[in-house]
């Protein structure tokens, strides 16, 4: 082995113990020694790193035979078993690492890349590493670089001064890169979060605030609902999972103990996309939690969150409990939490997100999701999906976005409440015909009576009512009916600056007291197809079509005044509708 040329540095370590766990923290720019000319600059994002610096190689140039070789002094001031986390830079294209305290024998730990057949020739006839270990929290520092905390292994360690050595050499590629931002020598088990140190939490100001927000759902009138529109602070953590691969569309269903996975909180606005966090980007699943006070009044009614848009894979919890999951591309969407929430109390909600690089094509990535977790967003071209994540999407938003990127509130309706409508039109049969889906949130078998009427939205006055329906429904169960009835003097729909529309009033009545009223806006219109030809209300109409719109807008009705301006009838969206 040839000489090294050694450069002597001197060492800034911290030591500590928080809740009876020790660590040591050092920082990976200011090792005691090493054998290559590096640098502490900074990069894009600098303040994701530990101190905004790290060491990273001057020159990438091929690695000789015996590797670069770091050495940091280290004082051990409890002995026992550590695990040694180093936090490196570049996922997949660092260089492999070897390590040893003193003049113990060497532990090799491989990149954890998995390798195409061009790759495996490559390496063949070289040195396996003993293990292959990923690593874990990857964030996004700059274009094609990241850093990430990586798991190399064990060490028993008695009480006093050590030698850590890092000796960092080839892989299948020829010119891997040296970048170390922070090392922790931890006892028991972490879950490491950026630069935060064992028993560090998140503790700016909007990390505070969203700790301590809760939501107030009004108690309301007995015959009407009530509703919170949970938008503002939530907090939001990481949830990086450990293999991509298993269970890759499965639901979250269980939330981690603190032994298992510590989440650590911070503040986010919701709704929103998750992805663009600086903390968060390359973390594609997270959990969500916030607070809603519901009072004791509320006993005995029906609960359920409506979602106006989410992506991907959502599963909701009340009170720590899993109520349910919805997988969709920014769909609206209702979940009954009736068995979960609890009147009288502060309930906690929580959401947890498996984001949009779930739904990578996995065969298009040699069989492995894990190697797409850095692959930045504007090179999604080159992919391909099993969900309509891109290009698909566009028009009500781009799918790489994910979270909760439209708003979500809490509703009490009636202990049997109206879950959905569905409002059929007929112009030329002259009738109006409703398909009303009941949603009976007791254990037991209810009669119930539906009502509907048709309020004209300029005036708040009751045009034509329909019914009544007799309907029963089971315990814990939903039924659909069908109520109808003619109407031939409707205000007929048509898409003028202030068209007619109508709200139907759904009412469910339990032995003659309405235990539950709905509204949904609609006009009265009937889209017909002849031959070539395309009617509306019995009428042929010519589409007169906006073909395209700018991507960001400043007002939220900017898209209607230009569609008015124009005088268009139909938009055709080509981009993701976004407020600069």
């Amino acid at each position: 082995m040839r000489s090294m040329a050694w450069v002597t540095l001197f060492l800034i370590f911290t030591g500590a113990s928080v809740w009876g766990q020790e660590f040591l923290w050092i920082e990976g720019e200011k090792p005691a020694r090493a054998s290559f000319e590096w640098t502490a600059a900074g990069v894009e994002r600098s303040k994701l790193l530990s101190q905004d610096r790290w060491l990273i190689a001057k020159e990438r140039v091929n690695l000789p035979g015996e590797g670069y070789l770091v050495e940091y002094d280290v004082d051990i001031r409890a002995g026992g078993e550590y695990t040694l986390w180093l936090r490196v830079g570049f996922e997949w294209v660092r260089a492999a690492v070897a390590w040893r305290f003193d003049d113990g024998r060497w532990t090799t730990v491989g990149i954890g890349a998995v390798l195409n057949d061009t790759e495996k020739k490559k390496l063949a006839g070289r040195a396996r590493p003993d293990t292959e270990r990923r690593t874990t929290n990857v964030k996004y520092v700059g274009v094609w670089n990241e850093v990430a905390w990586w798991n190399t292994g064990q060490a028993a360690l008695t009480a006093g001064q050590h030698r850590l050595a890092l000796r960092f050499t080839k892989t299948h590629l020829d010119n891997p890169i040296v970048a170390i931002d922070a090392i922790a020598l931890v006892k028991g088990n972490w879950t490491p979060e950026g630069k935060l140190k064992p028993g560090q939490t998140y503790d700016g100001e909007i990390d505070r605030k969203a700790a301590a927000q809760i939501y107030e759902l009004p108690a309301g009138d007995r015959q009407d609902r009530s509703e919170v529109v949970l938008n503002g602070l939530w907090q939001v953590a990481r949830y990086d999972d450990p293999d991509m691969n298993v269970d890759t569309c499965k639901p979250v269903e269980t939330i981690p103990s603190k032994e298992d996975y510590e989440l650590k909180w911070m503040g986010v606005k919701v709704p929103g996309d998750i992805s663009r966090h600086s903390e968060i980007t390359f973390g594609h699943r997270v959990v969500y939690r916030t607070r809603v006070n519901v009072p004791k009044e509320l006993k005995g009614r029906g609960f359920y969150f409506h979602f106006s848009g989410t992506n991907w894979i959502v599963s909701v919890f009340v009170n720590g409990r899993f109520a349910g999951d919805h997988t969709g591309v920014w769909i609206p969407w209702d979940m009954d939490v009736t068995k979960f929430i609890e009147p009288g109390r502060v309930n906690e909600v929580t959401i947890a997100v498996k984001g949009s690089y779930y739904a990578f094509d996995y065969k298009q990535r040699s069989g492995d999701l894990n190697s797409t977790r850095n692959l930045p967003r504007d090179r999604n071209n080159w992919s391909r999906w099993v969900a309509p994540i891109w290009p698909s999407s566009k028009g009500d938003g781009e799918g790489l976005q994910y979270g909760i990127v439209n708003p979500v509130k809490l509703v009490a309706a009636g202990s049997a409440y109206t879950e959905d409508v569905f409002v059929k039109p007929s112009v030329k049969g002259n009738q109006l015909a409703v398909d009303v889906t009941v949603r009976n949130t007791t254990d037991r078998e209810e009669r119930l009576t539906i009502v509907c009427e048709a309020v004209y939205d300029k005036n708040s006055k009751v045009e034509k009512a329909f019914g009544p329906k007799l309907v029963t429904v089971p315990g814990f169960a939903t039924a659909t009916v069908t109520v109808k009835g003619a109407w031939a003097d409707a205000k007929l729909w048509w898409p003028l600056p202030d068209p007619d529309l109508y709200r139907l009033r759904t009412k469910i009545l339990k032995g003659g007291e309405v235990v539950d009223t709905h509204e949904q806006l609609f006009g009265f219109r009937e889209v017909t197809v002849e031959g070539p030809a395309i009617l509306i209300n019995g009428v042929r109409r010519n589409f007169w079509n906006w073909v395209d719109v700018p991507g960001r807008i400043s007002e939220a009705d900017d898209y209607e005044k230009m569609w008015r301006a124009e005088g268009d009838r139909f938009m055709r969206m080509s981009k993701g509708r976004r407020l600069s």
